[in-house]
C-alpha cells in the first residue's frame, strides 16, 4: 500500500498544472509541528479527525475554486507564451523571406551564399543561376502593378514547385531572382538549371483574360566550389 506521504510526493513531481492539483489531507494529529510537516510535503489543506461533513465540503470547495483559478492563470500564461512564439516565428520569417514570392530575400541569400562558400561539402557541387524576369515590365505596362505583383507571385510558385531538395531560391529585388542548385557533377547542375528555366518560362501568364509570355534572361555558373 502507498502511504499518503508517498502519494503527495509523486503528485508534486508531475510536471505542469497536473502536479499542482490540490491535496486535502485528513489527519488524526493536530499539533503545529504536524501541520508544518503536511504543508512542507505539498498538502494544500487538512481536516482533523473526526471529520465534520460541513467543514470537509467547505474546504474542498475552496480548494477546487483556487485550483480553477490557477488553471485559468496557467492557461493564460501558456497562451501568451504561444502567441509570443508565433509572433517571433512570423517576425523571423518576414526578416528572411520575400513576402510576395515566399522565396528567401536578398539578406538570407547573401547569408546562405557566404556560409556555403565557407563550408564546402565534399562530393557535392553547387551552381548559381541568376534570373532577370524581363516579362515583368511588359505586364506592369499592360496590367498595372497589380498584375505585375501577380506575375511575381506566380513565378515564385513555379520556382518552389520546380526546385529539387537542397536548392536555395531567393528574390533579390524587383525582377531579379537567384537560385543555388546542388548536384554531384556540373552536368547535373546544368540539367537542373535548364529544367528550372523551363518551369519558369514554359507557359504564359494569364491575367484577367490576357496572356503574357513569360520571358527571362538567365546566366550562371555550374560550379561555385
Amino acid at each position: 500500500l502507498m502511504s499518503g506521504v508517498t502519494l503527495v510526493n509523486q503528485v508534486r513531481r508531475i510536471p505542469g498544472i497536473r502536479g499542482e492539483v490540490p491535496v486535502l489531507a485528513i489527519t488524526a494529529f493536530d499539533d503545529p509541528a504536524r501541520r508544518v510537516e503536511l504543508f512542507r510535503l505539498g498538502v494544500n489543506d487538512y481536516v482533523h479527525k473526526p471529520v465534520a461533513a460541513e467543514e470537509l465540503a467547505a474546504r474542498t470547495r475552496n480548494l477546487i475554486s483556487h485550483f480553477r483559478l490557477l488553471k485559468d492563470v496557467h492557461s493564460a500564461r501558456v497562451s501568451a507564451e504561444a502567441e509570443r512564439e508565433v509572433a517571433h516565428t512570423a517576425l523571423a520569417y518576414r526578416a528572411s523571406h520575400d513576402m510576395l514570392t515566399g522565396l528567401a530575400n536578398r539578406w538570407a541569400f547573401e547569408q546562405h551564399l557566404a556560409s556555403l562558400l565557407e563550408n564546402e561539402k565534399q562530393g557535392l557541387r553547387h551552381g548559381l543561376v541568376l534570373i532577370e524576369l524581363t516579362a515583368l515590365r511588359a505586364v506592369n505596362d499592360g496590367a498595372g502593378h497589380e498584375g505585375g505583383d501577380a506575375l511575381v507571385r506566380e513565378i515564385g510558385k513555379r520556382i518552389r514547385a520546380a526546385i529539387p531538395e537542397g536548392t536555395f531560391a531567393a528574390r533579390l529585388e524587383g525582377s531579379r531572382l537567384a537560385v543555388i542548385l546542388a548536384g554531384e557533377t556540373a552536368a547535373d547542375i546544368g540539367t537542373a538549371m535548364e529544367q528550372l528555366l523551363t518551369a519558369v518560362t514554359g507557359s504564359d501568364f494569364l491575367w484577367r483574360e490576357h496572356r503574357y509570355p513569360v520571358t527571362a534572361l538567365a546566366g550562371g555558373t555550374a560550379s561555385l566550389n
